[in-house]
């Protein structure tokens, strides 16, 4: 009855989604009701360089091109009510796919070919993801049974029993530009470069959490890790955490991570979706801005070669987004200007009363003033004198986590970056120096 229910709201949803203004726009919804689909929850996208995309289902397998849908499992009947998870495609635009019961599966177009031998051999049943690597190797992810290669003639496996793979619970793996390997797992991150394991966890790094179930790589070979804590950006040496403390992400639960041409990263969580455009620009689509039920688990995303984003849903079917623009920021009164010795510590523009700083010689302490635009994402510090300022943001356990120098009243300071929190504020110039309480909501 409740699986009813949801589907029943699911359709209703969907279909008054359509009438909607944004929808005439730049959305359009795909369900059971106004397409081939079999169903309205989708497990798995990909779109290939030849304007195909792929559509991974419950109930089998999906192609749709220009505005023509097509149902895969009426050309092979094994996919038929088969639960197709993931996907990948070769250099020759063979299409891999990852199911429940069959292993997998190719298919170039014409032809399928299966593996009975190998996924009897190496237990491949529950595929996770599969990816494929600058020499055309296949590595695939099997739930509970570890990491599957196969370059074209031969095949290998990798578990915790033979290698540094930290569980043989794999739930995703990319390819960076130098063609090494990261794979998520549900015990940390791997990263296999053909002959040595790194191994990254939440002891050792800064990875916010153990579970890892989305990897992507940019063109500049930053990875973005997915966990159910949040995003990280990793460039090798520096992490750095996104959350919904610190951006506008929908939800911490990352489900899959997506690239476009632009280099954007658009991002499914398990309450919506949002992009990012690596900049300090972001968006979050939810029920008020897009055809999204309200908290709708958004399970896959992928970006096809003619701009369009793709978001697969629990339940609500398969969305398309065209001809996204970033919003221009909203104008907004400038706020009221505020002394900082007389500002509440529970005033929401953040800043707090500090106690009087030392001066560096016999000058009076500066007398600063915290002007802030949070909506716009900076501050501004005034003070009289003209002169240049060294400011500092030391952190509650006594870290210095930023410094600007020659800072002159009424600059911008952005504060996006910065981790939510209290911040001792030290602001020195030449002849005074000041210290002040800031907590940055």
């Amino acid at each position: 009855m409740r699986e009813f229910v949801k589907r029943l709201i699911a359709i209703l949803t969907l279909m008054i989604s359509t009438c909607s203004l944004w929808a005439q726009e730049t959305w359009t919804a795909y369900n059971n009701t106004n397409s081939k689909l079999a169903g309205n929850t989708i497990l798995a996208l990909a779109a290939d360089a030849r304007h195909n995309l792929w559509v991974g289902t419950p109930e089998g397998l999906f192609h749709f091109k220009g505005r023509t849908w097509t149902d895969l499992s009426a050309s092979n009947s094994k996919l038929e009510g088969q639960y197709v998870n993931c996907f990948a495609v070769d250099r020759d635009g063979v299409l891999w796919i990852g199911t429940d019961d069959y292993g997998p599966i190719s298919y170039d177009g014409k032809e399928w070919k299966e593996y009975p031998d190998e996924l009897k051999k190496y237990n491949m049943r529950l595929i996770h993801s599969i990816a494929i690597d600058i020499n055309d190797v296949k590595w695939i992810s099997v739930t509970l049974n570890g990491l599957v290669r196969y370059d074209g003639r031969n095949w290998d496996k990798y578990t915790p029993d033979d290698s540094e793979l930290l569980s043989d619970f794999v739930l995703c793996t990319a390819i960076d530009r130098a063609n090494r390997k990261w794979i998520g797992t549900n015990a940390g991150l791997c990263l296999y470069n053909g002959r040595t394991w790194t191994l990254f966890t939440n002891k050792n790094s800064r990875l916010p959490s153990n579970i890892v179930p989305a990897i992507a790589v940019d063109g500049d070979n930053i990875k973005w890790v997915g966990t159910d804590k949040g995003l990280c950006r990793f460039d090798g040496e520096k992490w750095q955490i996104f959350n919904t403390d610190n951006t506008p992400l929908p939800s911490n639960q990352i489900n899959a991570l997506a690239l476009d041409a632009q280099g954007w990263l658009w991002i499914a969580t398990n309450k919506g979706g949002a992009v990012y455009d690596r900049k300090g620009k972001w968006y979050a689509f939810n029920a008020t801005n897009s055809p999204f039920p309200a908290e709708a688990n958004m399970q896959c995303v992928a970006a096809d070669a003619m701009g369009t984003v793709w978001f697969g849903s629990d339940f609500y079917g398969l969305f398309a987004l065209s001809e996204f623009k970033f919003p221009e920021p909203k104008p907004i009164e400038p706020p009221k200007e505020e002394t900082a010795e007389a500002a509440s510590s529970d005033a929401t523009t953040g800043a707090s009363t500090g106690k009087a700083g030392t001066t560096k010689s016999a000058s009076a302490t500066l007398d600063v003033k915290v002007v802030p635009y949070l909506d716009l994402g900076y501050i501004v510090l005034k003070y009289s004198g003209g002169e240049e300022a060294t400011i500092t943001f030391v952190d509650k356990e006594g870290t210095t986590v930023r410094t600007i120098e020659h800072y002159t009243s009424g600059k911008r300071i952005g504060i996006n970056k910065l981790p939510k929190g209290r911040y001792t504020l030290e602001i020195e110039t030449a002849k005074a120096h000041k210290t002040l309480k800031y907590n940055l909501k």
